[in-house]
């Protein structure tokens, strides 16, 4: 597949993680899209074929990966305690790294911890 159209497809997988895990939230939608575009946007330049490219499209596949598996929305209840749990579907099959390799990678890269 030629490079632009990797990462067209990946601009489109991450954008649907988004728009599944943020459904109902507009302010979180907005600005993950803003987000999202940004960071496709600084990778604009890159060298078709070259190793840097395969790893910006392999960390945008484990960002949307992470944006559908490991986000949960959840509302606020009257008594200001957190209510109604909403967990994010799958959207996108894992990638093929083991879940602790993985685990690592996305704290190393967003600064999570789990």
């Amino acid at each position: 597949m030629a490079a632009a159209a990797e990462g067209l497809a990946a601009y489109r997988l991450v954008l649907r993680a988004a728009r599944r895990t943020f459904a109902g939230d507009r302010l979180m939608l907005q600005e993950s899209a803003v987000e999202i575009r940004r960071r496709f946007e600084d990778h604009r330049g890159l060298a078709p074929g070259s190793d840097e490219l395969a790893r910006a499209l392999e960390d945008a596949r484990e960002a949307a990966f992470f944006i559908g598996h490991g986000i949960v929305q959840a509302t606020r209840g009257p008594s200001g305690s957190f209510g109604t749990i909403r967990y994010c579907s799958p959207v996108i099959p894992p990638p093929a790294l083991p879940a602790r390799d993985l685990g690592l990678r996305l704290v190393r890269k967003f600064g999570f911890g789990f």
